[in-house]
């Protein structure tokens, strides 16, 4: 079982920030689209920011509550945003084709792995010195001469059913 918990915060401007942290899966998705539910029930804010950055993996029950928590706010004409998502939460909203519904939320820098400075370190340089290329010229084709080369013999249409005969 996944922990999850969830911080709401008002804003100067009417909006309110609710930040999750943990997992949203299937054991907890719930959880959000209440408090967005109770919210949007108690009082009508400008806009719902949802800071994802506290959210270390996100499955499709989690995915489907968002979605269900941004139609409920369109309903009462309230914006609902996704801000500041890991890297691994931008990834599953970029795959599944909701990073705009969402409002595009930005993805923070990502640090290079391991495997990928290696393989950096291992690549040549390049150098300002020009390199002589080959250039390659076409394969000559073969060309049949006259003794190899098979008698033409013109297509006659036959008259009978069965099409075109040599």
């Amino acid at each position: 079982m996944s922990t999850l918990s969830l911080t709401v915060q008002p804003e100067a401007d009417g909006a309110v920030l609710i930040s999750p942290h943990g997992e949203i899966d299937a054991d907890n998705a719930h959880e959000i689209r209440e408090e967005v539910s109770g919210l949007l029930a108690t009082s009508t804010p400008v806009s719902i920011k949802v800071d994802l950055g506290g959210v270390s993996f996100i499955d499709s029950v989690g995915i489907g509550a968002l979605v269900g928590c941004y139609h409920a706010a369109a309903a009462s004409n309230v914006r609902f945003v996704v801000v500041n998502p890991t890297a691994y939460v931008h990834r599953v909203l970029y795959v599944s084709g909701l990073l705009g519904l969402f409002g595009s939320p930005a993805r923070p820098p990502d640090q290079p792995r391991r495997s990928d400075q290696a393989r950096l370190a291992e690549q040549p340089r390049l150098s300002s010195k020009p390199r002589l290329v080959e250039q390659h010229r076409p394969v000559e084709q073969h060309r049949p001469t006259e003794q190899h080369r098979p008698a033409e013999q013109p297509f006659v249409r036959e008259s009978r059913p069965g099409g075109w005969a040599r």
